[in-house]
């Protein structure tokens, strides 16, 4: 294989996986986090960080036996951000959405994008 080939195809490969990169709000700029938990149920609203040149497109959700880890997207205005569960904001830029859980979670066990108590819903909603 020659040099230039070699060369382009390790400039397609950076470049393919820059615009995969997935962002997301930092948890310090995600505000009035309010939930309701119901059985297999999830009720959440946020507000995130006000920005022009961004919005949240929604949520991903990791979720195994002991813990839900909910990342709040955030996507540049001119892109498409794939995501799990997809919102759209309401008046005052507050989102709701209902998430269906495979089992029951309490909300010290329910995190918003990293599992530490400081992010879990109980200690983020102040309740």
């Amino acid at each position: 294989m020659n040099k230039r080939l070699k060369t382009f195809l390790f400039l397609c490969t950076l470049l393919t996986l820059g615009c995969n990169k997935k962002m997301s709000y930092e948890t310090n700029n995600i505000f009035n986090i309010s939930y309701i938990i119901d059985d297999t149920k999830l009720n959440l609203t946020y507000s995130p960080l006000m920005e022009t040149l961004y919005y949240s497109p929604g949520i991903d959700i990791i979720e195994n036996d002991n813990e839900l880890i909910i990342i709040i997207r955030k996507c540049d205005y001119d892109e498409k951000c794939e995501v799990d569960i997809k919102v759209k904001p309401e008046l005052g830029f507050t989102y709701n959405i209902n998430i269906n859980l495979k089992k029951s979670y309490t909300a010290s066990q329910i995190f918003i994008n990293e599992p530490n108590k400081e992010n879990s819903l109980k200690a983020l909603s102040g309740t």
